[in-house]
């Protein structure tokens, strides 16, 4: 039975590869990388419908793919969009103004780029409930200023119990998440207007490294299968693995160059994570999950109530005495507390008021 239905709408994915262009230096890698992640999200319940690639697409052509998302995506689906060509970036006082290159893209003209700024602006009207963004060009990892994010936290855990995965999917958390296949080069940036593709160096297979890595996974051949070894691969999963991967095959193949890929969430996602729903190694992965053996005692800030006194226990003594102040007021040779009709109970914050009184 899909498990897809139960937490999703739909699953939609929207491709862009560009390995032939007008202007600029052409690419190896893209339109097969497209081609390749097209058949790997076959395995994780994307129906081959809903499944729009794009090859060597124009501005226009970007354009009208945009505005078809926007028209399509509701407000349950999970959608990934996924960028394979040239990048580029304009050097700033402030923040790096990034880019992605179209097919027909003139060299020096900027008006015929895809600004990363407007492009999350656009991305930002979706309603989907799941949103994931992975781009693989060149200073790809300049699209982090072009919207607020926040902090690039995110859960290392070995292990995904059943009340973390439905928490991940529940309608109540929004997933908004970005990898990219580089960082933002500094040095790059702050020179003159830099052009680059994604490296002279191809895997045997065709892909560019970091594709080869994601097709990897989305196929389930991924090198360290410990790292979705129950069967779940959330997106930042799916960042570790391919930081790490990238890593080891430029040191592997002794190459000098440096590219980090980058991973950071957006303000509007929430506590969800972006996950694929199937792996190789585990048939029903959501069957196997195993429930939590002891809860969290911890609340945080929030206070313990009457279901929590397994939890919280052990103020007797203080209960007690609060009781006697406060029930007994006329036995307690003070005239101030005799007169006084509230209590006061004073702390820092977090030390534990509200759970006394509670308790």
């Amino acid at each position: 039975m899909p498990l897809c239905p139960n937490y999703f709408t739909t699953s939609r994915a929207y491709l862009v590869g560009i390995s032939n262009y007008e202007c600029m230096p052409l690419l190896n890698t893209p339109v097969k990388d497209v081609t390749d992640i097209k058949n790997g999200l076959l395995n994780h319940e994307f129906e081959e419908g809903n499944i729009k690639a794009r090859l060597d697409a124009t501005k226009t052509d970007f354009l009208e793919l945009i505005i078809q998302m926007q028209e399509e995506v509701g407000d349950r689906d999970r959608v990934i969009f996924y960028f394979a060509g040239h990048g580029m970036a304009y050097p700033s006082d402030e923040t790096p103004a990034g880019y992605l290159i179209p097919a027909d893209a003139k060299k020096d003209d900027a008006d015929s780029f895809i600004g990363m700024e407007w492009l999350l602006g656009e991305f930002s009207k979706l309603k989907c409930k799941h949103f994931l963004l992975i781009l693989d060009c060149c200073f790809a990892g300049a699209i982090r200023w072009g919207d607020i994010y926040r902090g690039a936290m995110f859960d290392q855990v070995k292990r995904i119990y059943r009340e973390k995965f439905n928490r991940f999917v529940s309608d109540d958390s929004k997933a908004w998440q970005v990898i990219t296949s580089s960082s933002c080069d500094e040095e790059a940036i702050d020179g003159l207007l830099q052009l680059g593709g994604r490296g002279d160096v191809n895997t045997a297979e065709g892909n560019s490294p970091f594709a080869k890595l994601l097709i990897d996974v989305l196929n389930g051949k991924a090198t360290t299968p410990n790292s979705f070894a129950d069967g779940i691969i959330t997106a930042t999963r799916l960042y570790d693995y391919l930081d790490s991967g990238v890593a080891e095959y430029l040191e592997t193949k002794g190459l000098s160059h440096k590219q980090t890929p980058y991973y950071f969430p957006l303000l509007r996602g929430e506590k969800g994570q972006f996950i694929f729903l199937y792996c190789a190694q585990v048939a029903d992965p959501i069957k196997e999950l195993l429930p939590i053996e002891i809860n969290n005692p911890y609340k945080g800030l929030a206070s313990y109530q009457n279901k929590d006194s397994h939890l919280f226990f052990g103020r007797e003594r203080v209960v007690k005495k609060l009781k006697e102040i406060f029930f007994n007021r006329e036995k307690i040779s003070n005239k101030i507390l005799n007169d006084w009709k509230i209590m006061l109970v004073s702390g820092a914050s977090g030390v534990g008021k509200s759970s006394l009184i509670m308790a």
